[in-house]
């Protein structure tokens, strides 16, 4: 045989809207999410499929702006054709680029960051004026100091 073991009910009402509640009681508040009139879901559907659907009214030059002709195997976008075998130099030539944006932020960011930046450099100015112009004890001043 179980037992049951009844908690005791809060005091508070439980909300019907969806909400998020800080957890210590001392600052407890209530911020309840605006309402989407609109499902942002259903949006980005609605302009993605638009703008398919508008690409072959695109004109440029003497054709569409963007052509995917099947039959004679070539892609046509703004006036550059692609062929199939075109595909594989394209991915090859984006594997490099984001391999050489990634060396070219890790190396020069480092030479950026710690010698070019003009935040470095103030905070060097800084640093010497501080030391040519604060008040340090010398060592004879120190002597004369009474501890």
């Amino acid at each position: 045989m179980t037992s049951k073991t009844s908690r005791p009910k809060s005091s508070t009402p439980k909300p019907t809207n969806p909400v998020v509640t800080d957890l210590t009681p001392a600052t407890a508040f209530t911020c309840v999410p605006p309402k989407a009139s609109i499902n942002n879901c259903a949006v980005k559907w609605l302009v993605l499929h638009a703008t398919v659907c508008a690409d072959p009214w695109i004109p440029y030059g003497d054709r569409q702006a963007i052509l995917i002709d099947i039959g004679k195997q070539q892609y046509n976008f703004f006036g550059l054709t692609l062929w199939p075998q075109d595909l594989t130099l394209l991915a090859t030539l984006f594997m490099i680029l984001a391999f050489a944006l990634f060396f070219v932020t890790t190396f020069l960011g480092r030479v950026w960051c710690g010698y070019l930046c003009p935040q470095t450099v103030w905070t060097f100015i800084f640093i010497w004026f501080e030391e040519k112009l604060e008040a340090r004890p010398t060592n004879a001043a120190s002597k004369t100091l009474c501890h």
